[in-house]
């Protein structure tokens, strides 16, 4: 899963200009990009919806409380994604100082800013933080709910296609976020399956994937 994303963002990563760019020309309007609907898109990617969802799957997941905790824990994730991001230093498209109006995917500048740019994050853009929480809420839903998956990727998929037509992000950002999300929970999820076993009182790993599989 790792390997394909790795090759997913090297393709995309010949693209991010030419997109950026072909967004750019498109001059999309304002209200359009703040309009109600593209906001409540954005919001998928915010970290209290994900606090939101944890609730309603506390509610209604027959795990409870051990499957909400385990969807909280995909913000650790997340975190991943903003040490990353200062780690790298690359800018947002047409953000790049000195050239402000030019598309300049691979000038990087890492650990901008010092130790202040890892709180600040001014500009900075792999990988998208929306489309990270997105993606890892959808890969945790994913493993509870199973039958719904393709739903929660097609959620996840909007976000990231939003940032990118709002030019807030590279392609490529959007396309490692999810793929760092996706391998990130569950890598996650092997790793705290004896937990849930344990808690559970279930003797084996399948058993525990399928009963935290069933709502």
């Amino acid at each position: 899963m790792c390997a394909v994303s790795f090759a997913l963002v090297a393709a995309a990563s010949i693209l991010d200009r030419r997109v950026a760019e072909g967004v750019r020309d498109l001059q999309i309007k304002p209200s359009i990009m703040h309009s109600f609907a593209v906001d409540a898109i954005k919001t998928l990617g915010v970290y209290w919806t994900t606090v939101a969802i944890a609730v309603l799957v506390a509610w209604r997941h027959r795990l409870r409380w051990r499957a909400a905790i385990f969807m909280l824990m995909t913000g650790l994730i997340c975190l991943l994604g903003n040490l990353i991001k200062w780690m790298l230093g690359r800018t947002r498209p047409f953000k790049f100082e000195p050239r402000i109006g030019e598309a300049v995917p691979f000038e990087l500048q890492p650990f901008r800013s010092g130790w202040d740019g890892l709180f600040s994050q001014r500009n900075l853009a792999f990988p998208s933080g929306h489309t990270m929480v997105a993606f890892a809420t959808a890969a945790g839903l994913a493993i509870i709910w199973p039958r719904w998956r393709w739903c929660f990727y097609a959620a996840a998929t909007l976000v990231a296609a939003e940032r990118v037509m709002e030019n807030a992000h590279w392609l490529s950002d959007v396309v490692g976020a999810a793929g760092l999300s996706i391998c990130g929970v569950h890598l996650m999820w092997r790793i705290i399956v004896p937990w849930v076993s344990a808690s559970s009182g279930i003797k084996n790993e399948p058993q525990a994937t399928a009963n935290l599989s069933q709502s």
